[in-house]
C-alpha cells in the first residue's frame, strides 16, 4: 500500500467491498476505497474526483418509507421521513475533517439545520488514526441499516451522538480500536453518560470479519456494560449475512441514598 489508506483490496467480494464503503466514511475518507479509478463507480461521488481532487468529497443520505392501506371501509396512507443529512469530508495531507448538515427529527418528519455529526482525524502511518469529535462511538456492526434496526436497543442509534475520541489500527488482518466517549444531556439519551469502548476485529478468507467489542459506562442515573460478538459472512458476492449479539447489564444507582 502507499498513500492515503485505504487504497488496495485483494480479492474482496460484494460484503467486505460494502463493510468498506461504510468503514471509509465513518474515517473521513468519503466512502473511497479504490472506486475512484473506476469509470463506473463515478455516480458514486457527487463531486467529480478528476475536476476538484481528491480532497474534497459531498454527499448525502435520506431514508423514508411510504405506507398505504386500503380496503372496502377505508383508504389511506403517511410518509415518514426516516434520516437525512449531508455529508461533506476535506482531506489535506494526513489530516481529515468531516461534517454532517442537517438532520431529520424523526418525531414530526421536521428538518433543522445543524451539524449532528464531526470530526477531525489524523493519519500518521497508513494503519493508525486518531480520531476526535462528536459522533456515535464505534460498537458492533456500523452499517446504517443496522444501526436502525439494532444499535436504538443500545443507545447508539442516530441521535445518540457524543463528544468522542478513538485511536484505531487497521492491518490487513487485524483491526483494534479503543476509545472514549462522553453523552450530551440533549439528547435522547438524557443523562451524561461517561463510557470507554474497544474493539477487535479480524478478517477471514478475504470474505468474513468478526469481531468483539466492549462498553463501559458510567452515567449520572446508571451504569452500563456491554459485550458483543459480531460478523459479516460472504457467502457469494451478492448474498451475505450481518449478525450481532450483545449482552447488556445495566444498574440504575439509587437516587435517594441512605
Amino acid at each position: 500500500r502507499s498513500g492515503s489508506w485505504p487504497r488496495r483490496f485483494s480479492g474482496l467480494g460484494a460484503a467486505m467491498l460494502s463493510f468498506a464503503v461504510a468503514r471509509s466514511i465513518q474515517l473521513g475518507f468519503g466512502g473511497r476505497v479504490g472506486l475512484h479509478s473506476v469509470v463506473e463507480a463515478r455516480a458514486f461521488y457527487a463531486i467529480d474526483p478528476e475536476k476538484v481532487g481528491e480532497w474534497l468529497n459531498l454527499g448525502g443520505d435520506t431514508r423514508s418509507i411510504q405506507v398505504h392501506q386500503e380496503n372496502d371501509q377505508i383508504k389511506r396512507g403517511r410518509f415518514f421521513w426516516m434520516q437525512g443529512g449531508v455529508d461533506v469530508s476535506a482531506t489535506y495531507q494526513k489530516i481529515t475533517a468531516m461534517m454532517t448538515v442537517g438532520q431529520v427529527l424523526t418525531s414530526n418528519s421536521s428538518w433543522r439545520s445543524i451539524s449532528p455529526k464531526f470530526y477531525l482525524a489524523y493519519q500518521p502511518t497508513d494503519e493508525i488514526v486518531i480520531r476526535a469529535g462528536r459522533y456515535i462511538p464505534v460498537y458492533g456492526i456500523n452499517l446504517p441499516e443496522h444501526q436502525f434496526l439494532i444499535k436504538q436497543f443500545l443507545a447508539l442509534a442516530p441521535g445518540t451522538e457524543r463528544d468522542a475520541f478513538d485511536v484505531q489500527w487497521n492491518g490487513e488482518k487485524w483491526n483494534f480500536l479503543i476509545g472514549y466517549s462522553e453523552s450530551l444531556l440533549v439528547s435522547v439519551i438524557g443523562d451524561i453518560e461517561k463510557a470507554y469502548h474497544a474493539q477487535a476485529q479480524m478478517t477471514l478468507n478475504d470474505s468474513h470479519k468478526i469481531g468483539v467489542s466492549l462498553w463501559s459506562g458510567d452515567a449520572v442515573t446508571y451504569k452500563k456494560n456491554m459485550v458483543g460478538l459480531h460478523a459479516v459472512l460472504g457467502w457469494t458476492e451478492k448474498f451475505y449475512t450481518l449478525t450481532e449479539v450483545d449482552q447488556v447489564q445495566t444498574t440504575v444507582k439509587n437516587s435517594n441514598p441512605s
